[in-house]
């Protein structure tokens, strides 16, 4: 079973050398689990995070494989960022520069 992990640094093991609950989860099963993961990093993106956001580092997973889950680590970043909370939208015209637009994206993308 494929699964991809997005995070930040739990999702990454920032306290433990890189080694997170993703690495654990792979030694103790048989998936295979891709992690995209940077330490201080938001859902949304943010005018200047060259790329570094959650929302940029989703396109990095190989789209031609078709993982059985995606994780996501919902950050806290965000809030201690200030990145707007943002609201729901109407269309598929995600504000990725804010919190919810970030969610939303994500979910639309991952379908």
């Amino acid at each position: 079973m494929l699964l991809y992990f997005l995070g930040s640094s739990v999702t990454y093991g920032s306290a433990t050398n890189g080694r997170s609950f993703v690495e654990e989860l792979a030694a103790q099963t048989s998936w295979e689990c891709v992690k995209e993961a940077v330490s201080g990093t938001t859902l949304a993106v943010r005018d200047g995070d060259n790329n570094s956001s959650y929302v940029a580092r989703l396109k990095n997973f190989d789209k031609d494989r078709r993982p059985a889950k995606l994780v996501v680590q919902l950050s806290t970043n965000d809030a201690t960022q200030n990145v707007p909370l943002g609201k729901l939208s109407d269309s598929e015209a995600y504000d990725v520069k804010t919190i919810i637009g970030a969610i939303e994206f994500i979910i639309c993308y991952a379908r």
